[in-house]
């Protein structure tokens, strides 16, 4: 029974996954209740559990569902839907071809200008600051 009302979308899962795993947990709490208090939950609960499961890529199809009336819910009719769905989702790529790497900077050498003798700057930069060319030599 706590298995139906704990379980959460794995990740890699797919949504027709799920909601198989969802009816097998929900099907097993139905065989004990008939065992033991001679009822069953109503399908209704197995739809909502479904619902409140789902990734927050599926936000505006809750409130698109939740629009259709009960009568015309159903298990089948649901799975169908986030099925279609999932296949218009953007398809989210492997972790391993995402893997950027960082190029290191260089450590930057200080130097000594071989005109001044200071450190933080080379000739060549001297000359782009407007230096003139007869304090070089």
């Amino acid at each position: 029974m706590e298995q139906f009302f704990r379980s959460e979308k794995d990740g890699d899962d797919d949504v027709v996954t799920h909601i198989a795993k969802l009816q097998k947990n929900f099907s097993k709490l139905n065989d004990e209740l008939k065992r033991v208090a001679k009822t069953t939950l109503p399908e209704l609960l197995l739809i909502n559990r479904i619902m409140s499961t789902l990734p927050s890529e599926f936000f505006e199809f809750k409130s698109v569902w939740e629009s259709i009336p009960i009568e015309e819910r159903s298990v089948n009719k649901l799975r169908e839907r986030l099925r279609l769905i999932e296949m218009r989702l953007p398809s989210k790529p492997d972790s391993t071809t995402l893997v950027a790497t960082k190029k290191k900077a260089a450590k930057k050498v200080e130097r000594n200008c071989y005109v001044c003798r200071k450190s933080g700057h080379i000739a060549k930069r001297l000359l782009e600051e407007g230096q003139e060319t007869e304090d070089f030599w």
